[in-house]
């Protein structure tokens, strides 16, 4: 497993170590910290299946450099931005100091099976705020689509995924009664928490090939709880 250190510099710098085939890793390079996530294509993905181990390799290793490419160039013009409407506003050198993006990013590859790759790129975003955003991304680069959790799950997905993840929070807040999931183990209050899964659901695929359903901070339950993951058997 590789990893790599924080980027920092008014120009990011992106370090080297794309995984190779099949193997997990993770590493370092300056990224977005917006809402927005980069809908990846593959350069690399022709051929479908008549694809080459060789080819598959490549294409993976493709993708993740684009991915990681995009989050970089999205920053530096984030940072750009940022820059000039603090000067249009009235700022000065003098209150500007110099300052640099300070940037970190970490991507992990979670399954990379033939031409299949999930991947989990996080971001955060020294000189706006401390917040970490998770970027999520399931392709086959084969056959240059994004996959989803029908395709892991079937038809019913949605069936499936629900009455696993509201199964599985009810089992972890039996067992701690610190732990609380909005909509399921408590139903007061504003916030609908966990309500079902669509096609717009966060998720990686595990190393035993499962779709592990991601939500964040708030999204289903208190803060304090952090990014919660519920791995859905198929």
């Amino acid at each position: 497993e590789e990893t790599g250190g924080t980027t920092e510099g008014s120009d990011a710098q992106q370090n080297s170590g794309i995984p190779e085939n099949g193997a997990a890793a993770e590493n370092s390079a300056a990224s977005e910290n917006g809402g927005t996530e980069v809908s990846p294509e593959s350069g690399n993905a022709a051929g479908g299946e008549n694809m080459s181990d060789a080819d598959i390799e490549e294409a993976v290793n493709a993708q993740i450099q684009q991915i990681v490419d995009e989050h970089v160039a999205q920053a530096k013009e984030k940072f750009a931005e940022y820059k000039e409407a603090f000067f249009a506003t009235g700022g000065t050198e003098e209150e500007w100091g110099g300052r640099t993006m300070d940037i970190n990013v970490d991507y992990e590859v979670k399954y990379q099976e033939g031409s299949v790759l999930s991947l989990v790129l996080s971001t955060s975003e020294a000189w706006v705020s401390a917040q970490e955003l998770r970027y999520y991304y399931n392709i086959d680069v084969a056959q240059n689509r994004e996959l989803s959790l029908k395709d892991l799950l079937g038809d019913d997905y949605v069936n499936i995924a629900n009455e696993s993840i509201r199964r599985q929070m009810k089992e972890r807040a039996a067992a701690d009664e610190n732990l609380v999931y909005w909509g399921v183990t408590e139903n007061e209050g504003l916030i609908d928490g966990f309500v079902s899964v669509d096609d717009e659901t966060d998720f990686y695929i595990n190393a035993q090939g499962n779709p592990v359903v991601c939500f964040g901070e708030y999204e289903v339950a208190p803060g304090f709880m952090g990014i919660q993951e519920f791995e859905i058997a198929k």
